[in-house]
């Protein structure tokens, strides 16, 4: 059996300039769904799923980058993850997730017990039928 392959946030940049000081980055993807049945069936016979959406949290060090990021604003948000091989630690390549019009929908700054600050940044970034995340 292959190894499994584990990821690790490699870069991010938004509006065209890093974020540095990484600790994680989280995309989830979803959408709303409806559930359609038939007056011949008590089953569900068919999925629609609408208004497919994503959501990003980016968490971070780089307390002066984020300063410059206002609630509201609308860029491009690119993530790249390095492809690992578990258990060996050897890099197997890149994965690059697209945001092309994600919104800054909040920073929630976080003081820590070491003495080293963190910002957790959310970004949404909608499509209406098509997937908002472009993955090369």
């Amino acid at each position: 059996m292959p190894a499994a392959k584990a990821y690790r946030a490699k870069t991010v940049t938004y509006k065209g300039t890093a974020i540095t000081g990484i600790n994680d980055v989280s995309i989830n993807e979803s959408g709303s769904s409806v559930d359609l049945t038939t007056d011949a069936s008590a089953y569900v016979q068919a999925v629609f799923v609408d208004q497919i959406a994503v959501d990003v949290t980016v968490n971070t060090t780089d307390i002066d980058r984020c300063a410059s990021i206002v609630v509201g604003d609308i860029g491009a948000l690119v993530v790249t993850f390095q492809l690992r091989a578990e258990g060996s630690g050897a890099g197997v390549g890149d994965e690059v997730a697209t945001m092309s019009t994600a919104v800054c929908t909040g920073k929630t700054p976080q003081a820590g017990t070491n003495g080293i600050g963190s910002v957790a940044l959310t970004f949404r970034c909608s499509g209406p039928s098509a997937h908002p995340t472009t993955w090369s």
